[in-house]
């Protein structure tokens, strides 16, 4: 989370995140997304966990949030994305 990270770096959470935007052009959210959604579609590319499992091996707090996130991402759920790749 960026409340982690920026106690990890000892910065506020605004310092970060403008910092954030400033080196890579993205939201630090948005970034974050970006990196767990991608992993989820590797793992469903390349085992078979669960939906559930990889929903929170990849940081998100269920497999709804995940799903939607997922789908918002890639256009297509979860499990039709591991059928069709």
């Amino acid at each position: 989370t960026l409340a982690e990270t920026a106690r990890t770096f000892n910065m506020s959470e605004s310092s970060l995140s403008k910092k954030f935007k400033a080196f890579t052009g993205y939201r630090f959210k948005e970034y974050l997304v970006n990196v767990r959604t991608h992993v989820a579609a590797e793992l469903l590319t390349n085992t078979s966990l669960s939906i559930t499992d990889i929903a929170l091996r990849c940081g998100f707090s269920d497999s709804n949030t995940f799903g939607d996130t997922f789908k918002r991402v890639f256009s297509m759920s979860p499990s039709s994305y591991r059928k069709n790749i």
